[in-house]
Formats: C-alpha cells, structure tokens, sequence
C-alpha cells in the first residue's frame, strides 16, 4: 500500500450523519475511518502518517479515504 504523510488541519464534515476529515497544505481533502477522539476538534493542525483505504459502497462524496497509522 502507498504510505503518505500529510500535514494539514482536521475540519467537521456536517454533511448526511456527519464526519472528520483532514484538508493538507495543498487543500487535498482526506476522510480517515477513523480519527481518534484526541484529535476530533475542528481547525486541530496535525501531521498524519496513512495509508490509501479501499472501501467499498460510501453515503460520503468528500475527500480520499485513508487508514490512520500515527497521528501528532
């Protein structure tokens, strides 16, 4: 799998049920499936170490999904 480091700052999604997502420096937008709770607060900047996620069917049309491996 492709490893990425992005640094950037988390945003709340308030669309359908809402989410957490990441916008890097360069305004890419990335949905983690899963950010922990330290780190859920709008506008946080954080650098994050990820992988792609493949996912199947998603309700969300916003960002690329990625799996968390270390989060600062």
């Amino acid at each position: 799998m492709e490893q990425l480091e992005i640094k950037g700052r988390i945003v709340w999604q308030d669309l359908e049920s809402g989410f957490w997502g990441i916008i890097d420096e360069d305004g890419r937008q990335w949905r983690p499936n899963s950010l922990p709770a330290a780190f859920q607060r709008d506008g946080a900047e954080v650098r994050v170490k990820a992988e792609r996620s493949e996912e199947g069917f998603s309700m969300f049309m916003w960002g690329s999904p990625i799996t968390i491996l270390d989060i600062q």
